[in-house]
């Protein structure tokens, strides 16, 4: 329709769809990834915790997983003999700040193996690689909340066999996607 000078009719209307969106992201915040060593000191003897602080950068839902290089706490000696073992188990949580409550999370170590397909098949909703329907849901935006972290821990090892002595360790590899 055109107006027209001293015509009819005095105005014209029409409508303009103006339409948007935004991707999902989800990552760690700036120099807040869980990160750092920890000397759990002599396993065998007592029990030992330490919690790693992280700050996740996800507007909208999202997931978090782990994978565990080891499996537990692994010396790097050759094959242990009958009766002693070179593997010590321990266990890791998460626990994500929520603006209401929290999102947590705790596998042992051993259950911590990447996924091969579309499940881990491990039992545990922490392990593997995050994606948008691997891992633990967290089920709404935690853009720079803080209070979140990540806990490894075992009580004094007390396992049937011996551990070998030896240096252990492990390596963890923290992943968060958005979910779908």
């Amino acid at each position: 329709m055109t107006a027209t000078y001293e015509g009819s009719p005095a105005f014209v209307s029409f409508a303009i769809p103006v339409s948007a969106s935004v991707s999902a992201r989800c990552g760690f915040a700036a120099g807040a990834a869980p990160a750092g060593t920890f000397d759990a000191g002599a396993i065998d003897r007592m029990g030992w915790s330490n919690d790693f602080a992280f700050t996740l950068d996800c507007n909208g839902p999202s997931r978090i997983a782990i994978a565990s290089r080891n499996f537990g706490l692994k010396t790097d000696l050759p094959q242990a003999a009958p009766g002693y073992a070179s593997l010590a188990p321990y266990t890791v949580s998460v626990s994500i700040a929520l603006t209401t409550g929290t999102s947590e999370a705790s596998c042992p170590a051993a259950q911590l193996v990447a996924p091969t397909g579309a499940s881990s098949g491990s039992g545990c909703v922490l392990a593997g690689t995050a994606s948008a329907t691997e891992g633990m849901l967290i089920p709404a935006a935690t853009s720079g909340q803080p209070g979140s972290f990540m806990r490894v821990s075992a009580p004094p090892y007390a396992g049937t066999n011996i551990l070998v002595a030896g240096a252990y360790a492990d390596t963890l590899t923290v992943t968060v996607a958005p979910s779908s």
